[in-house]
């Protein structure tokens, strides 16, 4: 668990690092060296990071160390991560594994109360949303000058309305096809993508995505080849299948999204994802079936709807999807019957179900395995301590050791 705490901070603090390295960011060396010792916190831990990635001077870990305390100790929280690294791996500090923990366990604080109590930060946010509107900024003019990766960057921006810009189906359309112009084939059939919100029929989205691959083809670009087939191969019924697709991820988003995020939050948006989600379910979208089976059990996402958790139905629509192999449908079914919401506790059906998962999940990695493909992440260690947990199945002594590290009953309350 320290472990994954560790993570998840030292990867915010990476995020916070990137921005505030970009070029359109830098005020000059000197100019942060009078506002850091004049005591602004922003300018200490820009120092700290000028140190750590050699912006403006030579390369000095300890200096960085320096400066990132200085920022802590004037009020800013965001270099708890920076140092729980140093600490961990002895860059310009002594390696100490306690005070990696223990800076690390304060970023986790901070970090928590920061997205609890969001109003006791407004000075942070106010220089915050200043990087990331000069990122924007930045983006868009490598964009605007023909860089290719900042292109398909704000493509996927605007799709997924993220990294401050506003979802946009014409935006991302728009950079998609600047990218294809250049011969890039990684829009991957976007208008395939984006055909159904741009009320594409099926025939034009193939049409259309076949014409930009053949474009990246002619501009030298090898791998398009492959993408036209593939694109060629697909049955328009296929077609069809991945606009649905598409707009399920796209009520999901906007169903998880919050004020700080750019995709529409409002809750009359909400409501229109979750009859979205309805729809395409009751059109067999096997993902959405899961997704409505899993808001049918959601009081929250009932009440959106004036309508109160409908168990039996929900029941019935995640056997739709688990019954088609969706790993989210089976997983949320076993915590289901095993913790008894909404439906009787029944651990036999609870355990059948981890159990087809594992095998779902096993015959993946071996099929990967043979085409030389690694698969990363998932849910194995979850599911493993599971089956330990509840049938005393036999499991590797490291992964024993994982999950009785774990308190028990804030694991079975987690998940």
């Amino acid at each position: 668990m320290l472990k994954t705490i560790q993570r998840l901070v030292l990867s915010m603090f990476t995020a916070i690092c990137v921005m505030a390295a970009l070029p359109a960011l830098a005020q000059t060396h000197q100019e942060t060296v009078a506002k850091a010792e004049a005591g602004d916190m922003f300018a200490q831990f820009q120092m700290g990071l000028d140190y750590e990635l050699g912006q403006g001077v030579e390369v000095d870990k300890a200096q960085a160390a320096k400066w990132y305390q200085k920022s802590i100790d004037s009020g800013l929280h965001w270099a708890y991560g920076g140092l729980a690294k140093m600490y961990e791996t002895g860059e310009g500090v002594p390696k100490d594994a306690e005070k990696a923990k223990h800076y690390a366990a304060i970023a986790m604080e901070k970090t928590l109360d920061e997205m609890i109590h969001p109003e006791k930060y407004g000075h942070i946010r106010a220089h915050y949303n200043k990087i990331e509107a000069r990122e924007r900024d930045e983006k868009l003019r490598l964009a605007e000058n023909g860089d290719l990766d900042a292109q398909n960057e704000l493509a996927q921006a605007y799709l997924e309305g993220r990294n401050g810009f506003e979802q946009s189906d014409q935006q991302a359309l728009y950079w998609f096809k600047k990218a294809a112009d250049q011969g890039d084939s990684s829009v991957l059939g976007a208008w395939l993508i984006l055909g159904g919100d741009l009320d594409l029929s099926p025939e034009a989205a193939k049409a259309k995505a076949i014409e930009w691959h053949k474009a990246a083809l002619k501009n030298g670009n090898s791998e398009a080849e492959a993408e036209i087939e593939a694109i060629s191969r697909m049955s328009l019924d296929e077609v069809i299948d991945e606009q649905r697709f598409q707009k399920y991820r796209k009520a999901e988003a906007i169903l998880s999204c919050d004020q700080n995020e750019t995709l529409p939050c409002s809750e009359y948006l909400k409501k229109a994802a979750l009859l979205q989600i309805k729809a395409l379910a009751e059109l067999g979208v096997t993902a959405a079936e899961a997704g409505w089976g899993i808001s049918l059990l959601d009081e929250g996402a009932m009440a959106k709807l004036d309508a109160k958790p409908d168990p039996n139905a929900a029941i019935a629509y995640l056997n739709k999807a688990a019954e088609k192999n969706d790993e989210n449908a089976m997983l949320f079914l076993a915590r289901v019957y095993e913790h008894g919401r909404g439906v009787p506790k029944d651990t036999a059906a609870a355990l059948m179900w981890y159990d087809r998962v594992m095998v779902k999940m096993t015959t993946e990695r071996a099929e990967a395995a043979k085409n030389n493909h690694y698969i990363s992440g998932g849910n194995d260690t979850l599911i493993q301590c599971k089956l330990y947990f509840l049938r005393g199945d036999k499991i590797a002594d490291h992964t024993r050791q994982e999950c009785t590290a774990w308190d028990r009953e804030a694991f079975y309350r987690a998940y």
